[in-house]
């Protein structure tokens, strides 16, 4: 089963209920042929991923129903191996 993944600007939580821009939910139905029930992951890069199911298709757009947190968000990890370390390019003089 492949499990689609979208990217939202709303903050995530249980239970929320999501309705997506229309042209997003048009893609959602009409070209990856997402039905009632069909798990979708919402992403917005503060709370991680959210498992949500497609509550209702509607003419112009898809509501979608937050059921339970998924992947948490990573955050980037920097090297402390060579602190002092640093990077330099040299160009040729012409």
């Amino acid at each position: 089963m492949r499990v689609t993944r979208c990217p939202i600007d709303l903050a995530l939580h249980s239970g929320q209920t999501v309705t997506l821009p229309e042209e997003t939910a048009n893609h959602l139905v009409r070209v990856m042929r997402l039905r009632e029930g069909d798990a979708v992951l919402l992403f917005n890069g503060r709370d991680g991923e959210w498992i949500t199911r497609a509550a209702a298709l509607r003419k112009r757009d898809l509501v979608l129903e937050c059921v339970e947190p998924g992947k948490p968000l990573e955050t980037p990890q920097i090297s402390s191996a060579h602190p002092s370390t640093s990077s330099a390019v040299a160009w040729p003089a012409n």
